[in-house]
């Protein structure tokens, strides 16, 4: 188990999600994907203690069968997260929780990654859309 206040990368190939932590799944979209499930991984570890979760590892339980990659696409592509993430990780270790219920929290830590440019508008509307759409599933 990851203790709280520290932040550990995990991307999103064979992640199981418990229901209540359904509002933190969202993948931004206006990053690269392979720094995408990345940022997720950060911005949901900071919430876990919120809500009384944690992340685990645990061993492998699928197999998979790598196709071809460009290796030098694939660091080019992944840029910001060996300049942004120390940063990222820093502000999310000392930025306060609110009192407010968790789909406000996140909406605001949205708009705060959109202002220090680590996100873009876009993700700013589309987790407006998607907390809508999880807070109506889990009756929230």
């Amino acid at each position: 188990m990851i203790p709280t206040k520290s932040f550990t990368p995990f991307n999103a190939q064979a992640t199981m999600w418990y229901k209540k932590a359904f509002m933190l799944m969202l993948l931004p979209t206006t990053v690269h994907g392979r720094v995408s499930d990345i940022w997720r991984s950060y911005i949901s570890e900071y919430f876990l203690p919120k809500i009384s979760g944690s992340l685990i590892f645990t061993k492998p339980y699928v197999y998979q069968d790598r196709n071809a990659h460009n290796y030098l696409g694939d660091f080019q592509s992944e840029i910001p997260l060996y300049l942004e993430a120390p940063g990222l990780v820093e502000y999310l270790q000392n930025r306060p929780h609110g009192g407010k219920e968790l789909h406000w929290e996140i909406l605001d830590l949205y708009v705060d990654l959109y202002e220090r440019n680590i996100l873009q508008k876009e993700d700013v509307t589309l987790i407006i859309m998607w907390l809508k759409r999880t807070a109506a599933f889990l009756n929230v």
